[in-house]
């Protein structure tokens, strides 16, 4: 009996492996696609010629240039949006008879074919997507608000997410002594024209934008806003997460979208509520992906970043830079706790030394990723400082390793104890996790310590307990056994 399938020449059911566990790592071919977005998510510039930039480098017309090149940024991703789902379609169009709606594509029909046809069909049923309104508006707004903040260069893009320019913004000044700005054009950077009727696709798409409802106007600004934010928290979920944005890992994300959202028009809020998951996919993943790791994590690790953006009033964004490793922020946890518990602790006869964990902190904190500004020469530095010295520790990674890591291990028995003791204390306070003051109730890193060492945190709990009621109860005879922990 044949029980094999039949086999189906060019199926892509089979596909080809390499031999991972101990072949040529030359030879190893991939099985998925790099992650990367969708190419009508590229970065899609605005061109200048000179005589725009004359014209916007005038203090006077500050406001003016920033509203036009805003109207470019967002015609641009609106014809990226569309080109991109008529090519996508056209193949499978059915061909529409004329009729309103079903006209020539006008200025630039040749490039999607004139009434009746497939390819125009495709055209008109992307162009009428109500998606690629709303995609327009916020990609198009947080691109023009990252290239207004950041001004980002050529080297620090990823070669492969960025397209070429479709419109270009010009100007044209008035003739002395008229009064007046000039003219603002746009124009095509493929150096075809309306009037000639040979428009590439993408242009045709981009010059039918239309004017902004008021609605999306209010939720240009309310992305364009938040959008200051995106490249720094990027840069810390990639150093915490390896992700630029992960939807239940995006705590600071969410906080600068409630400290924008208050400003926010009702128009804008419900535009938010309507299509928050997209807008938020568009705003903190798409719209920063093109620009490479290493620039987004050096502004997550720039010290100077958050004291800017709380000059732009992102102290939201602010409070999470610059970022830390995740060993870092355990030993934040670790000395935090012990702060909040060691003076009651100490009446209740217990000793907590954490010079140790200190030192570790101080030594690995004075370490920088490779992305920070003058890292070699402060890493090089810290090196030279360390004590005791160890020639392997070089970098911020080594130093978390060899120094960082361990001090944490040793300590893990300690700061279980002053969470188990700091549990007991809020319960007794009426503490909650939510106020100011028991944050450290939610602390991952100590929920952890705890798991590893449950004896420790029990016994942290009974000491309170029992400290607290001797001296509540003033009995000078109590029986207080003195307990010493090294962190």
């Amino acid at each position: 009996m044949n029980v094999l399938l039949p086999v189906v020449q060019g199926s892509s059911t089979a596909l080809s492996f390499a031999n991972i566990r101990n072949g040529a790592l030359a030879g190893i071919t991939a099985v998925s696609r790099p992650s990367s977005i969708p190419a009508y998510c590229h970065w899609c510039p605005v061109n200048a010629t000179g005589a725009w930039n004359a014209f916007a480098n005038i203090a006077a017309n500050a406001e003016t240039a920033s509203a036009y090149i805003l109207s470019a940024h967002i015609s641009t991703a609106f014809g990226m949006h569309v080109g991109a789902a008529a090519v996508s379609n056209a193949a499978g169009a059915v061909a529409i008879a004329a009729g309103p709606g079903a006209a020539a594509v006008g200025n630039g029909a040749a490039a999607w074919g004139n009434a009746g046809s497939a390819t125009a069909a495709a055209y008109h049923a992307a162009l009428a997507n109500p998606e690629a309104r709303l995609f327009a508006v916020v990609l198009g707004s947080a691109r023009h608000a990252l290239s207004a903040s950041y001004a980002p260069q050529a080297g620090e893009f990823k070669p492969n997410e960025v397209s070429l320019a479709i419109l270009a913004m010009d100007h044209t000044p008035v003739v002395a002594p008229a009064v007046g700005m000039g003219t603002v054009v746009s124009t095509f950077r493929s150096g075809h024209t309306a009037a000639a009727n040979d428009l590439l696709p993408y242009e045709v798409a981009a010059a039918a934008t239309g004017p902004l409802t008021a609605a999306e106007a209010d939720l240009s600004a309310l992305v364009q806003r938040m959008a200051v934010a995106a490249p720094p928290l990027a840069g810390m979920h990639l150093v915490v997460d390896t992700h630029h944005y992960l939807t239940g890992r995006s705590k600071r994300n969410e906080g600068v979208e409630r400290q924008v959202m208050a400003e926010a028009t009702d128009a804008a809020r419900a535009s938010w509520a309507a299509s928050t998951l997209t807008i938020r996919d568009l705003l903190w993943h798409k719209s920063i992906h093109p620009l490479s790791t290493t620039f987004l994590i050096s502004l997550a690790t720039d010290t100077e970043v958050p004291q800017r953006l709380g000059r732009a009033n992102l102290g939201s964004a602010a409070i999470a830079l610059p970022v830390r490793e995740g060993p870092l922020q355990t030993g934040d946890a670790y000395l935090a706790i012990f702060r909040a518990v060691s003076t009651v602790a100490l009446g209740h006869g217990v000793t907590i030394n954490a010079a140790a964990l200190t030192v570790a902190m101080a030594s690995t904190r004075a370490f920088v990723r490779p992305e920070a500004p003058n890292s070699a020469a402060i890493n090089a530095q810290a090196a030279a400082n360390l004590a005791p010295a160890d020639a392997l520790v070089v970098s911020l990674q080594s130093a978390i390793d060899r120094v960082l890591k361990p001090a944490i291990a040793n300590a893990a028995t300690g700061a279980a104890f002053c969470y188990g003791y700091f549990k007991a204390l809020a319960k007794d306070q009426n503490i909650t996790q939510a106020s100011p003051e028991g944050t450290l109730l939610g602390s991952f890193a100590l929920q952890n310590a705890a798991k590893q060492v449950p004896g420790e945190a029990a016994r942290g709990g009974v000491v309170f307990e029992r400290g607290n009621k001797i001296l509540e109860a003033q009995a000078k005879q109590g029986n207080i056994i003195p307990i010493t922990l090294n962190m």
